[in-house]
């Protein structure tokens, strides 16, 4: 692609098993940040083509028997199949303002570690914003009841149950378990949020399984879309974009709408 287009500067591919997406787009904004480019575009696709694949992860976490995705839902029994491509591009802040560029999010930070709560907190220090200032978090959840829960508790324990509201949604329910490209997928509907304003459905939700979200969390979980009310005293939206790979490695991306 970088060859046929004459992008020019630096061109390479990344492996990071689901976190792909994400981790492609911390590279990128780290050389933007340290001036080596002027203009970034991030792409992530995975293909749901391999059924030896297929079978081997039913075997490490089980796909979903009744076919249906149900992230953090009560009726949730697995992850279904997805597939899909996306891009993003990125640059600095100041030179998509001076070029009149349309601005649908501004990356405030970046986190990887080897759990959750490290990759948290490695976001919102890079961000040197709040911890629990997010209104929207999209989760890295895909139907599947252990590691839906494990994300949960920490986001909630991250958060301290401060009472300030926090939606949440996770797009694996709306297209599957795309792999790597569903860290990217993630973040342009988050990306949408903001610009729109608009707080996303989650699809095929009822109710959480008893004891899932965390005793005096503030988390809900919207069922239609909604307004994002917001006091813009307070500052801008801000929102969270999670991911995790199949073998242990967890991502978190800040986000804030452009104002």
């Amino acid at each position: 692609i970088a060859r046929d287009l004459r992008f020019g500067g630096p061109s390479f591919a990344l492996s990071a098993e689901d976190g792909s997406g994400l981790r492609g787009l911390e590279v990128a904004a780290r050389l933007l940040q340290r001036g080596e480019v002027d203009l970034m575009l991030v792409g992530a696709v995975d293909l749901a083509g391999d059924v030896r694949a297929f079978l081997a992860q039913d075997r490490i976490e089980p796909w979903s028997r009744s076919g249906v995705a149900r992230p953090m839902d009560h009726r949730a029994d697995g992850p279904v199949v997805g597939e899909g491509a996306g891009a993003v591009l990125l640059k600095r802040l100041s030179d998509a303002e001076r070029d009149g560029d349309r601005i649908y999010a501004v990356v405030d930070g970046c986190g990887a570690g080897a759990d959750w709560s490290s990759a948290l907190t490695r976001a919102q220090e890079d961000a040197r914003s709040d911890r629990a200032d997010l209104g929207l978090v999209e989760l890295a959840a895909s139907g599947s009841p252990k590691r839906d829960a494990t994300e949960l508790r920490a986001l909630a324990n991250f958060l301290e149950a401060d009472g300030s509201p926090t939606a949440l949604s996770a797009i694996r329910g709306l297209i599957g378990d795309a792999g790597a490209a569903g860290g990217l997928a993630s973040l342009m509907k988050t990306a949408l949020a903001l610009y729109h304003r608009r707080l996303p459905a989650l699809p095929n939700f009822e109710r959480p399984v008893e004891g899932l979200v965390p005793e005096g969390s503030a988390f809900h979980v919207p069922i239609a879309p909604q307004y994002w009310h917001q006091d813009q005293a307070s500052g801008p939206r801000r929102a969270g974009v999670s991911d995790r790979s199949l073998f242990g490695n967890y991502l978190h991306v800040r986000l804030s709408e452009w104002i």
